[in-house]
């Protein structure tokens, strides 16, 4: 650790290193995410709608005997397999991201934590100056 408390260049040039790499496999993920085929299906399992990772729509699979029913429960089944995709593709995605900034998280707040240590000593410091006279004059 550096003069005052604050985290030493070497830890801040690391935290910069962490985020390069964190872009550099962010890019990685994205196409990952990009290629995945989610898929999520009604409770009835008479539809199943696809998703990528990215929650962009792949297509749809609808059983024959589904549009015999009343329209509303066509909706309402169809309804059921898209929030089931994009439910787990949306957790997916937010595990995989955990995952890919979990470490420079970390390594953000150890640094922010210092430097508030350092800013905590500074003023206590000036609070705990001494005040005579010629000190308070240069204040006023």
């Amino acid at each position: 650790m550096a003069g005052f408390g604050l985290p030493n260049f070497g830890q801040i040039t690391e935290a910069f290193k962490k985020a390069q790499q964190i872009q550099q496999d962010a890019q990685k993920l994205q196409e990952e995410l990009d290629e995945m085929e989610i898929e999520g299906s009604s409770q009835d399992g008479r539809v199943s709608v696809w998703l990528s990772g990215n929650q962009n729509p792949l297509r749809v699979k609808i059983n024959e005997s589904l549009l015999k029913e009343d329209l509303t429960i066509v909706e309402t089944t169809v309804l059921e397999a898209i929030k089931a995709a994009h439910e787990t593709s949306t957790t997916n995605m937010k595990n995989r991201m955990q995952e890919l900034t979990g470490g420079l998280i970390l390594i953000c707040l150890e640094l922010l934590m210092k430097v508030n240590h350092f800013f905590y000593k500074i003023l206590i410091s000036i609070v705990s100056f001494p005040m005579s006279r010629n000190n308070a004059s240069r204040f006023t």
